[in-house]
């Protein structure tokens, strides 16, 4: 029973509070009623600095970002590194097989050394050959010189003098005979009588005999100084001439052909070169073999296995360098007119919570089909060790700047049209004043028309018109609860 009586008290209680609200809300839906005043609030008018800022969504990036990737084709014999391990510049990160480039190697070694002899006998035969080539030219001459002379003997015959020799020669030899031939038959008498030997007798006549010798080749050599000059001796002699006259032309010829050693010992060292140059692009392939990192950095992704067989430019293991960070973000084509190389740029990292100050650096003349954004390359300064590619960023780039600008809430802006308006509060009442907008930051607008110091409406300026009666209510007090 007690229960009972304290449930209906509350009951009571209750509807009592209920009506007590209910008949305040009613008194003052009876005095709007009344009185046609409209509350609303208001700011003051101000002046201030107003900036127009475009912000750039994107992501850091990197320029030391490369898939490092053979040279030349061949089978991966080894691997070095493995996803997330840091590399250093010039690090061997993969092996490729080599045997083949090393006979390739000892090849080009022999081409080389046999290049540099054909250089060598070259440069001997250069030094030699023309030497030879004159001494050949003056033997020559002299040949001829030779020839032409026994010709010239033959075609003249033999001297006066030859022939009067000669003719001496047989008188005396002649005289000798006789004087053997009397002495002979007055021996053949002497000893016919007795009054000489036999052996005296056969002196005489060898005497005799001799003599007769000598008066015989006496003649011949006479009848050779006078037959001297015989026809076929001088065409024999001429052909000689003629022959010696041909070897002297030959070797003059091989004289002028001096100037090709020369142009061997050239092409001889042209060939070195050529050999030279093949071995040091065998070298280079033995070493292109050991595959490195071009930069340091980090290993990212996993590297391709061992025993695959690569070709030129095949990828082989990702590297991320750990410098030369940037931020790329896009821009919409209708504000990438604003956005040029040099602009300064506040980029924030949330994750880092920091903002580094930047500028434009590039900007992509080729934007993207889907959206029409254009990449933006923002170069960031200052220390950057801390910044990873792939961080999210955004970039915050102030347009321009407005000092002394007259501002409002942009609430307060009325439009409708072309037009744009905002109600002043002035004695009592609200005043219709068509303003310019201008620049808009965030929730102000600068705006052309008012000045500062005046008071606009900020809510309830949709609910009066011109000349509207209002009631300014004071802004409320935070924390402060309504009365119940």
């Amino acid at each position: 029973m007690r229960q009972l009586v304290i449930a209906l008290l509350a009951v009571v209680l209750l509807a009592g509070c209920v009506d007590r609200a209910s008949q305040q809300q009613a008194k003052r839906s009876e005095a709007l009623i009344k009185d046609p005043t409209i509350p609303v609030k208001v700011t003051d008018v101000k002046t201030s600095s107003l900036t127009e800022d475009l912000e750039i969504t994107g992501s850091i990036v990197t320029g030391d970002d490369v898939q490092v990737g053979a040279k030349n084709a061949g089978r991966l014999v080894s691997v070095y590194v493995k996803d997330g391990d840091t590399v250093k510049a010039g690090q061997v990160i993969a092996q490729q097989e080599t045997s083949d480039w090393s006979l390739r190697v000892r090849q080009q070694q022999a081409l080389v050394d046999a290049a540099r002899a054909q250089v060598q006998q070259a440069l001997n035969d250069a030094r030699v050959g023309p030497s030879r080539s004159s001494a050949a030219v003056r033997a020559s001459e002299a040949r001829l010189k030779q020839a032409q002379a026994q010709l010239q003997k033959l075609r003249n015959g033999a001297r006066e003098e030859e022939r009067t020799q000669a003719r001496w020669a047989v008188d005396a030899a002649k005289k000798s005979m006789e004087t053997a031939k009397s002495a002979l038959d007055r021996a053949q008498r002497l000893f016919e009588q007795g009054a000489i030997s036999r052996s005296d007798l056969e002196r005489a006549e060898n005497a005799y005999t001799s003599a007769l010798a000598g008066y015989n080749k006496a003649l011949e050599d006479q009848s050779i100084v006078q037959n001297l000059t015989r026809p076929e001796d001088i065409d024999a002699a001429e052909q000689q001439v003629q022959a010696a006259v041909q070897q002297l032309e030959a070797d003059k010829a091989n004289q002028k052909l001096d100037v090709q050693y020369q142009e061997r010992i050239s092409g001889a060292r042209a060939n070195l070169r050529s050999a030279e140059e093949g071995l040091a692009l065998a070298r280079q392939s033995v070493e292109d073999a050991a595959i490195r990192s071009p930069f340091s950095g980090r290993v990212a992704g996993k590297p391709i296995q061992v025993g695959t067989y690569v070709g030129p430019g095949t990828p082989i293991v990702r590297i991320v360098g750990s410098g030369g960070v940037y931020f790329e973000g896009q821009v919409p084509e209708g504000r990438i007119g604003d956005v040029s190389p040099g602009k300064q740029v506040a980029v924030t990292i949330d994750a880092l919570g920091k903002t580094w100050s930047g500028s434009v650096s590039a900007v992509n003349p080729l934007g993207a089909d889907v959206g029409r954004l254009f990449n933006v390359r923002i170069q960031i300064d200052g220390d950057t060790s801390g910044i990873k590619p792939g961080m999210f960023a955004r970039g915050m780039v102030t347009l321009r700047r407005v000092e002394g600008a007259t501002v409002v809430p942009s609430v307060a802006i009325l439009r409708s049209g072309g037009d744009s308006w905002v109600m002043v509060a002035r004695d009592g009442k609200a005043q219709r004043v068509k303003v310019t907008p201008g620049l808009v930051n965030k929730n102000l607008t600068q705006v052309d028309g008012v000045q500062a110091g005046q008071q606009v409406i900020v809510e309830g300026q949709s609910k009066v018109v011109d000349g509207s009666a209002i009631q300014i209510e004071p802004p409320k007090e935070a924390g402060k609860a309504d009365a119940s």
